[in-house]
């Protein structure tokens, strides 16, 4: 039995065929980590923490009332809600797979990317002689690392994504990754319904969001983790360093397996696509 489909006919002089127009949907998964607004704060630059070697300069320099004072490593609130579109939506990490679906199958596949939207600066006062001050500034945006997988036939497209970030001014040993482990799988049921099942691991802080996206619009929200509803409120050595599953409250111990090793139930939902 052939595959049945409905499309736009446009006859033309030979009647004995048509031309047919096959409309097809994109779409996209969305992923992001990010620091969600702070109550009192209006976005503002925070103190992050110091190296060893930026604690050694500033003991240093002190003894010089006229030696520039240390460098002052801060980082910026995305200061933003859950599900923010538009180009005020910076993130920690942002991550994304691009999807173009037709006739209940996909036609096209974007390759999966991450990136990071939020800077770090570094400022540093600087003490002259004359008593008066003034800053100078320096500014890094950061590169996550990301060992991302993707393979799919007709109706079904699974992508596993490592992805982690840091403070570019530091290394991680200094400054603890934000790190995501995503399992996702796209499973198309009909020639506008798909299935997304996703699954992970995320550190306890910051925020993390995951949405499906059309046309740079959010068409379904996923799944949301908010940070301040565990009390935890800043990044620390002990929240970016303990991973939890991504739907804790649906996770279970693998039988006759290894105490770390959890076995969760995927977050599943079913989209239609206008």
């Amino acid at each position: 039995m052939g595959r049945e489909f409905s499309c736009n006919m446009t006859p033309i002089e030979d009647a004995s065929y048509h031309i047919c127009e096959v409309v097809s949907k994109k779409f996209k998964f969305v992923f992001n980590a990010f620091i969600p607004v702070i109550i009192g704060a209006e976005g503002a630059w925070f103190d992050g923490p110091k190296s060893i070697t930026e604690h050694i300069q500033n003991a240093i320099e002190f003894t010089d009332k006229h030696a520039p004072h240390e460098w002052i490593p801060q980082y910026k609130s995305d200061h933003r809600p859950f599900f923010q579109e538009g180009p005020g939506a910076t993130s920690r990490i942002h991550f994304e797979a691009g999807f173009e679906i037709a006739i209940g199958r996909f036609i096209n596949i974007d390759k999966p990317k991450a990136r990071c939207d939020a800077s770090w600066k570094r400022i540093k006062h600087i003490d002259l002689r004359n008593g008066n001050y003034y800053s100078n500034e320096s500014t890094l945006t950061a590169v996550p690392t990301a060992d991302i997988k993707e393979n799919h036939d007709e109706k079904l497209c699974h992508i596993e994504a490592t992805i982690s970030a840091h403070d570019p001014f530091f290394s991680s040993l200094y400054a603890p990754d934000i790190d995501i482990y995503l399992c996702l799988d796209i499973r198309i049921l009909n020639s506008e319904t798909i299935e997304v099942s996703l699954n992970g691991r995320h550190d306890k802080y910051p925020a993390y969001e995951a949405y499906v996206q059309k046309n740079d619009r959010i068409l379904h929200k996923i799944w949301f983790y908010d940070p301040a509803q565990h009390n935890e409120l800043v990044p620390g050595l002990i929240n970016l360093t303990n991973p939890q599953n991504l739907q804790s409250e649906n996770c279970k111990q693998a039988p006759k397996a290894p105490r770390k090793m959890i076995i969760c139930e995927p977050i599943k939902t079913i989209i239609k696509i206008p």
